[in-house]
């Protein structure tokens, strides 16, 4: 659906922002994560009224496992890897983790979006 096709394209834009601002500008990496919240209440209000078929439903199941799956496990190799190098001080490896779900989420949600019509 549009409204799903919208959505993946602001969570993997905006999950690529954030994660170079980490790596680049990391006193400013929290600037996407709010930019994406006041988004992401925007899109729910949307998404409350468009309807999905039970398949819609299945893979949007799947991707939320998937995408949380890897979260888990960016988050536990960016606390083991990077929390005492610059990139992951003072808690910069879990907004890190955080960017690369939503970059995760939203390019799985845009491949959905692609496959069906």
């Amino acid at each position: 659906t549009t409204i799903k096709k919208q959505e993946s394209i602001i969570q993997l834009v905006l999950g690529l922002i954030g994660v170079v601002f980490c790596l680049v500008l990391p006193k400013l990496a929290y600037l996407p994560s709010v930019l994406f919240g006041v988004l992401a209440v925007i899109m729910i209000r949307r998404i409350k009224s468009a309807q999905f078929t039970e398949a819609e439903h299945q893979y949007f199941r799947k991707v939320n496992i998937i995408s949380l799956i890897c979260w888990v496990v960016f988050a536990l190799l960016g606390f083991l890897l990077l929390r005492d190098k610059r990139i992951g001080a003072d808690g910069q490896w879990f907004l890190l983790s955080a960017y690369l779900f939503i970059t995760i989420h939203g390019t799985l949600m845009l491949l959905l979006t692609s496959t069906r019509r």
